[in-house]
């Protein structure tokens, strides 16, 4: 969030060359009114304020010059100070690597970034309480990308300021998890940059998506073994928790001790589930802590393999669930996950 809204901009002058080199004109004479001052900023990028010259509101996401040359060059830095570890780590670092590579690159294309707003546009036509940006094709290019504004508070300052009720912040979890479940298994594709700076608050039943640079798609065979691993873990189910784990390729079949381990974290990680009732993050929150660190220790005691699909899913599961720790939401997190795992679809 401080990213988001606090971060150091660019000068208005690189601000004005990147729009010159990728719209052909200065943003004067593009659009009707153009904000000097970014009103956003983030790593590779910052969000300028602007009106077209028919007066529609539009947010300019402008990316930093030369960001291409300087992630690649940083990716390289970081190959090569891997090297000494690929003698002592148990994990292969390679499919690691590629897979934080790949997803990075395409974030730096605001073309495919824009298409990911179509995509997730369409999932979510159906839905009232989900809004994702519109994107002004003639004004959008590899390096800048222009939306429709999207009236709302920043995430975090809502719940500070504005007067949610238990019920009321419920909703608003609820909103967040069937967003990343309903695009997980229906759609086999995550939206992986859930932190707090990319959710608006239009009110206390709507959300705004923000920022579609971070996408990761998955096969359809990780989605089947990712839900059996899931469905496994609520319902206990010893011999499918252990062959999900193999499925998945956290393990091979004739690495008890590590199966053993896994299977012992699923206890931990089936706590919201269980007796299928209401689940108090604020009054839990130290089980849920006690267990990580138990994870913790049983990770650098056999060593786990971390599928590349993970790094991903991972960073998106346990952002959201931060911000639900946060929020100190009680409610029932089976009856949120349920259709997914033992309907039909």
């Amino acid at each position: 969030s401080s990213l988001q809204y606090e971060s150091p901009s660019m000068s208005f002058y690189f601000t004005k060359m990147q729009i010159e080199n990728e719209l052909g004109k200065s943003p004067d004479l593009i659009f009707k009114s153009f904000s000097r001052k970014p009103i956003g900023a983030a790593s590779i990028g910052q969000v300028h304020e602007a009106f077209l010259k028919n007066g529609d509101k539009v947010a300019v996401k402008v990316q930093y010059p030369d960001m291409d040359k300087i992630i690649k060059s940083d990716l390289t830095t970081l190959k090569i100070g891997l090297l000494p570890l690929k003698m002592i780590m148990k994990t292969k670092l390679e499919p690691l690597i590629n897979e934080v590579e790949a997803v990075l690159l395409n974030e730096l294309d605001y073309i495919k970034e824009a298409e990911n707003l179509d995509r997730f546009k369409g999932f979510y036509k159906d839905n009232p309480h989900v809004v994702i940006p519109e994107h002004y094709k003639e004004y959008t290019t590899k390096r800048v990308l222009t939306m429709k504004y999207i009236e709302g508070k920043p995430f975090e300052k809502a719940l500070q300021e504005d007067d949610f009720s238990m019920e009321e912040k419920n909703n608003v979890a609820h909103i967040l998890i069937q967003s990343l479940l309903y695009t997980l298994f229906k759609h086999k594709m995550i939206h992986a940059d859930p932190h707090p700076g990319n959710f608006l608050v239009i009110d206390k039943e709507t959300l705004a998506l923000l920022d579609f640079g971070c996408i990761k798609v998955f096969e359809d065979k990780f989605i089947q073994n990712y839900k059996k691993l899931v469905k496994s873990i609520i319902i206990k189910d010893s011999k499918n928790i252990r062959q999900a784990y193999v499925d998945l390729d956290f393990v091979k079949e004739n690495e008890t001790e590590k199966l053993d381990a896994l299977e012992e974290f699923s206890e931990f990680l089936s706590l919201p589930y269980r007796n299928k009732e209401n689940f108090n993050l604020g009054e839990n929150l130290n089980k849920l802590k006690e267990g990580q660190v138990e994870f913790k220790k049983m990770a650098d005691r056999v060593g786990f393999r971390v599928p590349k699909e993970f790094i991903y899913l991972n960073r998106t599961v346990f952002g959201l669930g931060m911000i639900l720790f946060r929020m100190k939401v009680n409610m029932n997190f089976y009856n949120e996950i349920e259709s997914y795992l033992f309907e039909e679809s």
